[in-house]
């Protein structure tokens, strides 16, 4: 699997997630209710997810696949 691939794998697990409670997504400030989490959210929180394994990878063992999720992070800042 590719870092795109990988990526877009990630934004399709958040997307999938419901949300049972009011939550903002908008650029005003406005809440826009519960149900499934919105294509932005699901972006931030794969971003998220994936910062979090980087520095995970940099405290275990530096470079153990860095690379990759780094790659992965990119993908997902440009959706």
């Amino acid at each position: 699997m590719n870092a795109k691939e990988k990526a877009s794998e990630m934004v399709e697990k958040y997307l999938n997630t419901i949300i049972h409670f009011p939550f903002i997504d908008t650029e005003d400030g406005n809440c826009i209710g519960t149900g499934y989490m919105t294509h932005n959210s699901a972006v931030r929180c794969a971003i998220t997810s994936v910062e979090e394994i980087i520095n995970h990878c940099s405290q275990v063992e530096p470079y153990l696949g860095v690379d990759f999720w780094n790659d992965v992070k990119s993908e997902l800042q440009s959706f």
